[in-house]
């Protein structure tokens, strides 16, 4: 654990220390400040989005027509595939390595797939303690569950794309535009498998926002007068608000074409307004174990309000979700960092290799 950890005080508020935590985060270097911003709105938006609730029987439990419903259902042609672009836009340092195609495939297998098993069977349990119904507890290793289908689909969209590079002779370019076309074109004519095995189905819709992503970082983005970017996303957004109060009818095969347009022009637009915060950024480095962690921390937040104050107001419930969804997993992060085989199972953090006795560091 970072040595400033070791000398906060034993009885500080877990509220401060999250705040030093994240105050304390290391940077990437300048360049990456827009992405890892970035990263820390999608971190933002998907916090809120479970704050909320997909239905009336989930999260705050709101009506259809809340206020809070309808702002995530705008979003909700943007907020997966920005994490998908972002997977896709940073696995291009990954992918052009000298990496043989099954060590890169196990070093992704560890850092996606044993968290899911580890974190989502933690998950289950919690649920089911709570009196949940839910799949059986085996079945989350081949089949979607809760929000770590994103991890399953994202490895097996890296899977196909290695496998395929690799067959093509490293021809990483074609590959990620072919996959591209072919991701889209099938999850919009619905060409997909009839049991949704391994989330393959979520990897299909998300395959052309992984493939941007990668692209873009490939080709580099143009730049764009900030002025436009900025029109083209509230655009964006007010097209995401008709579709959410269903102000507009769309046919079910426009409907995802709609989907799969919005998601890319806003996915490239907000890379192009590059948005700069260094509070952000050191939010957005602590972005998969947030993505990991988070919802143990609004269902515990949201039972606390019920006890303690069952009339708290929606935006308070609102906010405070969000912050205790976002500090928590900060904290746990830095908590179980300090012990490797803790860090390996919910991380999926590499257990470091022993040096022989009396080895020292190269220079």
């Amino acid at each position: 654990m970072c040595w400033w950890v070791n000398r906060c005080p034993k009885r500080v508020g877990a509220l401060r220390v999250g705040v030093t935590v994240l105050a304390r985060t290391t940077l990437h270097p300048r360049g990456d400040l827009s992405i890892d911003t970035i990263r820390a709105l999608a971190c933002l938006a998907l916090v809120s989005f479970h704050v909320v609730g997909n239905s009336s029987q989930s999260g705050m439990e709101l009506p259809d027509d809340h206020w809070l419903r309808l702002v995530n259902l705008t979003f909700a042609d943007m907020r997966m595939p920005l994490f998908s672009f972002l997977s896709g836009f940073v696995f291009v340092s990954l992918a052009r390595t000298d990496k043989e195609p099954e060590e890169l495939l196990l070093s992704k297998a560890r850092r996606l797939l044993v968290p899911m098993l580890c974190v989502g069977g933690l998950f289950w349990l919690a649920r089911d303690l709570s009196g949940h119904v839910q799949q059986p507890v085996l079945s989350i290793a081949i089949m979607p569950f809760a929000h770590f289908w994103f991890l399953q689909a994202t490895f097996l969209i890296m899977s196909v794309f290695v496998v395929l590079t690799w067959l093509s002779g490293r021809r990483d370019v074609y590959v990620a535009a072919l996959l591209m076309v072919l991701g889209a074109g099938a999850w919009i004519t619905r060409a997909v498998p009839p049991e949704n095995v391994f989330s393959v189905i979520q990897a299909l819709y998300l395959m052309p926002f992984f493939m941007a992503g990668y692209l873009t970082r490939c080709f580099g983005m143009p730049k764009i007068d900030r002025s436009w970017t900025a029109f083209v996303l509230a655009v964006l957004i007010g097209v995401g608000a008709l579709l959410a109060t269903d102000a507009v009818s769309v046919q079910p095969f426009w409907r995802r074409c709609l989907t799969v347009a919005c998601g890319l022009i806003f996915c490239f637009t907000l890379l192009s307004l590059q948005p700069k915060s260094v509070t952000l950024a050191r939010l957005g480095k602590m972005s998969y174990a947030i993505f990991l962690f988070h919802v143990f921390f609004t269902a515990a937040a949201q039972a606390a309000w019920l006890v303690l104050w069952p009339d708290v107001s929606d935006p308070v419930m609102w906010i405070s979700g969000i912050a205790v969804g976002v500090i928590g997993p900060i904290l746990v992060y830095h908590l179980i960092t300090s012990n490797a085989l803790i860090s390996f199972g919910l991380l999926g953090i590499k257990i470091p290799s022993q040096r022989p006795v009396g080895a020292t560091k190269s220079a």
